[in-house]
């Protein structure tokens, strides 16, 4: 359907005026009004495409920085702007710019709006603190100290690794439902088998910096050289003196200066050496070369190429997956909204809508148009909000990574004194609200997270309840049901029943309540005695 129109300067399905009006600009991706739905254009598509990429030193044409010029090139052709903040360096800085990227040294100033952060050493967890409301992503490029994963933190959505040694390395250190599969990328058009040169001798290519992490490589290439005069071994490299007063054979050659066109040297090689397993083995596979992968103690073995290496490594595939992992989403967040479009333009703006369905529902008391926008939801995390709160990234972020099905968050009040974290109910059968974490049984309903598990089974909000009441029944229906209750740190600001008729039900809402939860039903669930009580805070 077409987009909402403007009418008289506001739009015609919220009433928020043009120049504020969030959905209007496509910001949502659906609006609910009476049954019909109205699509606009989806998020993702319209929000900045600029990521930052990180790192220590860019100036190898091996491992890391190949790995990240290689998924860098490709996504920049499905319309992504790479920024690479690092030490900057190398011939493979020349081909980064030639591809386009736009490259910072640490000490620049590459402050922008960036839709996502792609770190990998520890280093750069400082860009955490940087971009405090970007999602990140960590990439795990191998299984040694260098490349620790950094510690979870809610603004990290991925730990992506690239083998399964690197599986295994970062498992039990971050959350498992964290960490997805991203192979290496490599450029197959660069490497292939028609580029190989004839020769006499076999030779070993070690194209590799000549440093301490590699030196007990370098020695076994050393011996292996010094035991087979029909080897000849190149390594091809920055020199950082790894090698310095160590005796070698006349056929052990070290070529000091880069290359930029690495292929040409592989080309002459019947083998390529590389340490552990990285994107120098996946392009000898290409150029159908002998790989021998040395670990960390100088031990190596011959590897053969997997049966579908090809496809799962090609830089133009392994891009396209990481387009899907950043078009995830996150959760839908579903917004009943009234009479208060100034309110809810302040709402929307303060979520990061390209990783959320957004869904605004008018037309229905609180409980109807809730169980409405839960029709439309496609995700497993359902978030309810009011249409008047600050949320902010950090925010969802907490609340969607809580493994618990019922999610709370504390509110506070524009002045930034305490509302409440939810909701107890005392030995006189009053509800109760309550800043402390411990003394709260459930959350407030003006911001909460429940699993579509829990929703299904308990059959969501009871449309017996017109606005009051809907929330604490569906929560107490959780905790009967065994469903699981937790609370985030992050606070919010909620500017508290601005709507309109709010309280125009009370003494109805109050008699469901009652009739619905007995002493003896919520003797069972909460495991308390109760006196029965007229006294309800309405909520």
């Amino acid at each position: 359907m077409k987009k909402p129109r403007i009418i008289n300067g506001v739009c015609e399905h919220c009433g928020v005026k043009a120049s504020t009006c969030v959905h209007y600009k496509a910001s949502i991706d659906s609006i609910e009004e009476n049954g019909n739905k109205i699509i606009t254009p989806q998020n993702y598509n319209k929000t900045s495409k600029k990521l930052l990429f990180s790192c220590v030193d860019f100036s190898n044409l091996t491992g890391m920085p190949m790995y990240l010029y290689n998924l860098g090139k490709e996504l920049i052709k499905l319309g992504y702007e790479i920024n690479l903040v690092s030490t900057i360096g190398g011939d493979i800085a020349d081909m980064a710019r030639e591809a386009g990227f736009k490259l910072f040294d640490w000490k620049d100033d590459y402050n922008d709006d960036y839709m996502a952060l792609v770190l990998n050493e520890p280093i750069s967890e400082v860009m955490l603190s940087r971009f405090p409301d970007v999602p990140a992503y960590n990439i795990i490029h191998s299984a040694r100290p260098e490349d620790e994963p950094i510690p979870d933190c809610p603004q990290i959505r991925k730990y992506l690794y690239s083998k399964n040694s690197d599986l295994e390395y970062i498992k039990g250190k971050v959350p498992d439902k964290k960490i997805e599969y991203l192979p290496i990328p490599i450029d197959s058009e660069r490497f292939n088998p028609n580029k190989r040169i004839a020769h006499k001798r076999y030779t070993i290519l070690a194209p590799c910096t000549i440093d301490q992490l590699r030196k007990p490589m370098l020695l076994d290439l050393i011996n292996r050289a010094r035991n087979n005069p029909d080897i000849v071994v190149i390594v091809k490299g920055a020199d950082y003196g790894a090698l310095n007063d160590v005796p070698s054979p006349d056929n052990f050659f070290i070529d000091p200066v880069p290359s930029k066109n690495i292929e040409e040297a592989m080309a002459i090689a019947d083998e390529v050496a590389g340490i552990l397993f990285g994107t120098v083995t996946l392009e000898a596979w290409a150029m159908g070369l002998e790989t021998s992968v040395y670990d960390l103690e100088g031990k190596y073995e011959m590897v053969e190429p997997d049966g579908d290496f090809e496809f799962s490594h090609e830089a133009r595939l392994v891009a396209k997956s990481f387009d899907e992992i950043l078009k995830e989403k996150w959760a839908d967040i579903i917004i009943p909204h009234h009479d208060q479009p100034d309110l809810l333009a302040q709402t929307l703006k303060s979520i990061p809508i390209r990783n959320y369905n957004v869904i605004i529902v008018r037309g229905g008391y609180f409980s109807e148009s809730c169980r409405r926008g839960a029709h439309l939801a496609q995700t497993q995390n359902l978030i309810f909000a009011n249409d008047d709160l600050i949320i902010g990234a950090k925010a969802l972020w907490e609340m969607i990574d809580n493994d618990a099905d019922i999610v709370g968050i504390k509110q506070i009040y524009p002045d930034g004194s305490d509302l409440c974290v939810g909701i107890f109910i005392n030995e006189f059968g009053n509800y109760e609200l309550t800043s402390n974490k411990e003394k709260a049984q459930y959350p407030s309903g003006a911001l909460f997270k429940i699993s579509r598990t829990a929703w299904d089974e308990t059959g969501g909000l009871d449309l017996r309840f017109i606005n009051g009441g809907e929330d604490q029944d569906l929560f107490l229906k959780c905790l009967e049901d065994g469903f699981s209750v937790g609370f985030v740190e992050t606070t919010v600001v909620h500017y508290c029943s601005q709507s309109s008729g709010r309280f125009d039900h009370i003494e109805r809402n109050d008699n469901w309540l009652f009739r619905l939860w007995t002493e003896e039903r919520l003797e069972k669930v909460l495991g308390k005695n109760y006196k029965k009580s007229s006294d309800i805070k309405q909520l």
